[in-house]
């Protein structure tokens, strides 16, 4: 939900600065196929963990960092669009501290406990989730994790985000603006 708000705020900003919805249809973003692979790599090795297959909670550090440098080639491909450069740094965060956590995004209990969600927290703690595992004294660079609780209703699908998250968000909201308005904000310079 939080994605899609940020889509909205995007097409908004957009319409203020006198920019063109139907600019939307016509982007053609490099390299959409490995997205998708990606898409589906990532949401098969959730869906498989929390069934409680073994090898994808075992090996989630090795399907994670493939994911990740999938959406990093991505990323690279698309790198004329400020929005999506700035997806690209929240990609990296994430990939940062799921590397140094054993390919998982640390989640705070205290969260969990907040927002009553028993179910989720029991599956943390004993592991049987492929992607997320408690922050505890021992995480690495733990305030990189899904730490952030988003409020009511935005918070409908994931309710805690990450820092990195938090740019994703941005990019997204920043590269509508770009395509409506018909213009990259290219910090990277053509000679890269």
């Amino acid at each position: 939900m939080v994605y899609l708000a940020a889509i909205a705020a995007g097409l908004l900003i957009g319409l203020l600065f006198r920019g063109k919805p139907s600019n939307l249809l016509s982007f053609k973003l490099k390299k959409t196929w490995i997205l998708l692979l990606a898409f589906v790599l990532q949401s098969s090795s959730q869906i498989l963990a929390v069934r409680g297959f073994d090898f994808a909670i075992r090996y989630s550090l090795l399907l994670n960092s493939i994911v990740f440098c999938m959406l990093l080639t991505v990323i690279w491909s698309n790198k004329q669009y400020l929005g999506i450069l700035t997806v690209g740094l929240g990609c990296l965060l994430n990939a940062l501290v799921m590397t140094l956590n054993g390919g998982k995004m640390p989640v705070s209990e205290e969260l969990l406990l907040r927002e009553q969600m028993f179910d989720i927290l029991e599956i943390y703690r004993i592991g049987g989730d492929g992607k997320h595992i408690l922050a505890t004294d021992s995480t690495q660079l733990a305030f990189l994790g899904d730490m952030i609780d988003i409020p009511g209703k935005l918070g409908y699908i994931a309710k805690f985000i990450s820092i990195g998250d938090v740019f994703v968000i941005m990019g997204l909201c920043i590269l509508v603006i770009e395509i409506m308005i018909d213009r990259k904000f290219n910090v990277l310079s053509k000679s890269v």
